[in-house]
């Protein structure tokens, strides 16, 4: 759409009138209509002005598409570990945040396994469950609580066609990992002297559960790649306010050749009509010639 409509069709969608838009801007109603018209189009202040004015920005009034921007995080596979078949043998993932992300990229699941103490054991393996068919075991083992044996299992299938990341709970890349895609509001449980917990303390759940289950993690996508692991997703919002200068230049050169070219073609016409005009009188004059001559 041209600046012109998209100017009509905000200020219609605000029941606003052109000459309350002009009131507003310190304009007659006229240059308003000839904007909508695209007949002319408004200096760089007063772009800014209608923008700020309906809340949007000066790129969507041009009809100019922004690039979608996006965040990427880059983590080798030195720093994580990737399965995307059931290891041979059991794996430990002691001390590890765990990742199950499906065939879509998407997170599926984050578990933490807890350090190994009090005869806990974590480890990765298949056939778990002979009922249940292949899966996936993140945390099982016993241990001594008020003189009674604890026997405690939590079990994370890999996704079909997708795979399990591990990262250790002490490595730069786990907490570099969950900053890049907690959103802000849980930025605080993410503290550097208690991060290897990953607790949401203000109620006890787990942090990554919550996250998930109010589904704040839409927006991110996993790729293993032979490099590592690229976690990905949208980028910053762009200030409403914020002008693409090279956008903006664009416009206005397409608009002042526009102008240009109009005034050229009134010339040109001017030109044609004085030539006919001329053609017309030099026609006349020979006719005189040629009468005076007769006579």
């Amino acid at each position: 759409m041209t600046f012109g409509e998209n100017l009509k069709a905000l200020r219609n969608s605000r029941s606003v009138s052109q000459r309350e838009l002009a009131d507003e801007l310190g304009f007659s109603f006229q240059n308003v209509s000839k904007w909508e018209r695209n007949e002319s189009l408004p200096d760089i202040e007063t772009l800014v002005a209608i923008a700020k004015y309906f809340s949007t920005t000066t790129d969507a009034l041009l009809g100019v598409v922004p690039e979608e921007k996006t965040d990427i995080l880059s983590v080798s596979l030195d720093e994580v570990r990737a399965f995307r078949a059931y290891p041979g043998e059991e794996t430990s993932l002691t001390a590890e945040l765990v990742f199950a992300v499906d065939a879509e990229g998407k997170i599926a699941a984050i578990v933490y396994v807890p350090r190994n103490f009090a005869y806990r054991t974590s480890y990765v393996r298949g056939q778990y469950d002979p009922f249940v068919g292949e899966s996936t075991l993140v945390y099982e083992g016993t241990y001594r609580f008020r003189n009674e044996t604890v026997y405690e299992q939590r079990k994370l299938g890999i996704p079909e066609g997708g795979f399990l990341m591990a990262v250790p709970d002490s490595a730069f890349d786990s907490k570099r990992i969950m900053e890049f895609i907690i959103p802000d509001e849980y930025a605080d449980f993410l503290d550097g002297e208690t991060h290897p917990l990953y607790r949401n303390t203000n109620d006890g759940r787990g942090l990554f559960g919550d996250v998930l289950k109010r589904n704040e993690l839409d927006g991110v996508t996993v790729e293993l790649t032979d490099g590592g692991v690229l976690f990905k997703k949208p980028g910053a919002k762009v200030d409403p306010m914020a002008v693409n200068i090279n956008a903006l230049a664009a416009v206005v050169r397409r608009e002042l050749k526009k102008e240009h070219d109009k005034q050229l073609f009134v010339l040109q016409s001017k030109i044609d009509e004085l030539e006919c005009l001329v053609y017309d009188l030099e026609s006349r004059l020979d006719d005189l010639e040629s009468g005076l001559k007769d006579e």
